[in-house]
């Protein structure tokens, strides 16, 4: 998640490719990586997440309708 927030893809692609990390694990908020890379602008990491590793794009954290 916080790789994915700072925009490093290099890590977030050797997290997810090396490591085996779950693409659509939810933070305490039910955010996931590529929900908060997408609310900072981080293009390369969500085209990384949505089209090389299938992340889920229609997920929905815990937060709705309190924004």
């Amino acid at each position: 998640m916080v790789a994915a927030t700072g925009g490093h893809i290099d890590v977030v692609r050797f997290l997810v490719i090396d490591c085996g990390a779950d693409v659509n694990t939810k933070d305490d908020y039910g955010r996931t990586a590529l929900m908060v890379a997408a609310t900072v602008g981080h293009i390369e990491v969500v085209r990384f997440l949505v089209i090389d590793c299938g992340a889920d794009v229609n997920t929905k954290d815990n937060l709705e309708g309190q924004h």
